[in-house]
């Protein structure tokens, strides 16, 4: 009998031995995606500023933190978030380059965020597929460089989800402070964020119908914290 436990845990062993090494294998893939990505959008950093990147440079330079929040509120249609971000970097240098820095780095940080995504609903493969295509698609690297809020649109937008996801499958109520503040974030960073906010909420209301007084108490809490 001890022969045949023995020969069991080797097998046990020998199952758990390649999933290990796959995901250890995934891991490495996302985290060289994740450089690719940066690397590709940092090269673009010093490009002269367009378009409505101008304005968001024209808030943010030479103010101080509530002037720029007085600015952004008289005369932008995007609400402060990221225009805070941009004034926060524009600080460490050249204004014309490093406010672009908050987009490079959330460009490039929902890189990992897109595959644990595609891990926690189709699969590895799926959340691989995903982090590539983040990290090379032309339409993702020309807002992963531009400094307006899109990339930092783009970040939240994963990150809240994911945080949802956790939040409705686990339901400890750490992860529903963490969509309340994700969802209050991405509504701070651009106003179209409501449709997902919302799309999100009705998901969850479908999908997990028992959790509905928490889904409803952690809209409420960003909606508090939006106003």
């Amino acid at each position: 009998m001890s022969a045949i436990a023995g020969e069991s845990r080797r097998s046990k062993r020998a199952l758990i031995r390649p999933g290990l090494a796959r995901q250890h294998d995934a891991l490495l893939a996302v985290g060289g995606l994740s450089l690719l990505a940066f690397g590709l959008r940092l090269s673009g950093m010093d490009q002269s500023l367009f378009g409505d990147e101008v304005i968001l440079f024209e808030v943010v330079h030479d103010r101080g933190l509530g002037d720029v929040v007085e600015v952004v509120h008289d005369t932008e249609s995007t609400p402060p978030l990221h225009f805070l971000l941009a004034w926060a970097s524009a600080q460490i240098g050249d204004p014309t380059v490093w406010v672009r820095l908050p987009s490079v780095l959330l460009g490039a940080a929902t890189v990992p965020l897109v595959y644990l995504l595609g891990v926690r609903t189709l699969g590895r493969s799926a959340g691989l597929v995903g982090a590539a295509l983040m990290a090379i698609a032309p339409f993702a690297i020309f807002y992963g460089i531009e400094a307006r809020a899109y990339a930092t649109l783009g970040f939240l937008a994963t990150l809240s989800t994911l945080t949802l996801l956790a939040a409705t499958r686990s339901g400890r109520p750490r992860w529903w402070v963490a969509f309340a503040l994700g969802s209050s974030a991405l509504l701070y960073t651009h106003y179209t964020a409501i449709f997902l906010v919302a799309a999100q909420i009705a998901w969850a209301l479908l999908a997990f119908p028992r959790r509905w007084r928490a889904i409803l108490l952690s809209t409420a809490a960003a909606a508090l914290l939006y106003l």
